[in-house]
């Protein structure tokens, strides 16, 4: 945390008043992953650790990024693109 705002916090904490005890929650790991988790589209933060929708997730993105260079899906950008490695028979050998 900058100094700065470290300063506006502990300036802030003095000057409440209260008989009652405070409580502050900063964040925990868990918190943490099940945003992280939204962000990326799961519903939780299991789902992150899940293969088949890990697995989901990287087609899905895989294939946002192939119709941005102009192919149809990942599979055509794989089958269409000049990095893909040609086989024997496309590059014209027997």
């Amino acid at each position: 945390m900058p100094h700065e705002a470290a300063s506006q916090f502990e300036d802030f904490i003095e000057s409440i008043e209260t008989d009652l005890p405070i409580e502050i929650n900063i964040g925990s790991h868990k918190w943490c992953a099940d945003e992280c988790a939204k962000s990326l589209g799961f519903e939780n933060d299991e789902d992150m650790r899940n293969p088949e929708k890990v697995k989901e997730y990287r087609r899905k993105k895989n294939d946002e990024f192939a119709r941005g260079q102009g192919y149809k899906d990942w599979d055509d950008l794989l089958a269409n693109s000049k990095w893909t490695k040609k086989t024997d028979q496309e590059n014209g050998y027997n």
